[in-house]
């Protein structure tokens, strides 16, 4: 049974993609739409519409003065329309499972007393889900990369983390995925 979230998914997805046809090729959305949501519906019914994974949700980093940060990890669900939902911590999802809570000494600092922890949750997400999350490296500087993903029917694929954004007092995270620049709150 398809359910009412998939059938908007699908029929906003046609949309989109009539759209972009009617730029790229001219012509009316209406030209296109049909060709567009045949491909929307085949493309659901091939991958599955939801996929389980893992994520790493929270991570914890501790120097021995107890200096640090924590970071976590975001996901932005579709809404059905075309867009996405406000970014949510991963490990406040709703049906996420947590699977572990970790904690390692002395990893990647030298120092005995230094510190790092992680927790791992697994959760069912729409295709087309995106995560963000932070990359911290273990070199000497301690860096920290933003990272973007996207959930397809195969799995996790990179996206391309453009920056961040104030608008009308809040932060936006911009991204793009497919060519097209995405705005999530």
């Amino acid at each position: 049974m398809v359910t009412m979230e998939v059938r908007r998914y699908v029929l906003s997805a046609a949309w989109s993609s009539a759209r972009e046809a009617a730029e790229k090729f001219g012509g009316t959305i209406r030209e296109f739409f049909v060709e567009a949501l045949r491909d929307a519906w085949a493309a659901a019914l091939a991958s599955k519409t939801e996929k389980t994974v893992t994520i790493d949700a929270v991570s914890h980093d501790y120097n021995s003065r107890g200096r640090g940060e924590t970071m976590y990890g975001y996901v932005a669900k579709p809404d059905g329309k075309g867009g996405y939902l406000p970014l949510v911590r991963a490990d406040q999802l709703d049906g996420a499972i947590i699977l572990s809570r970790a904690a390692y000494l002395g990893d990647g600092y030298n120092r005995s007393n230094a510190r790092t922890s992680s927790t791992t949750v697994e959760v069912t997400l729409p295709v087309g889900t995106i995560a963000k999350d932070y990359y911290r490296s273990n070199d000497r500087h301690h860096c920290s990369e933003t990272r973007i993903h996207v959930l397809t029917a195969t799995g996790w694929e990179r996206a391309e983390f453009i920056g961040n954004k104030r608008d009308d007092g809040k932060w936006l995270t911009v991204v793009e995925v497919s060519g097209r620049r995405i705005e999530l709150a």
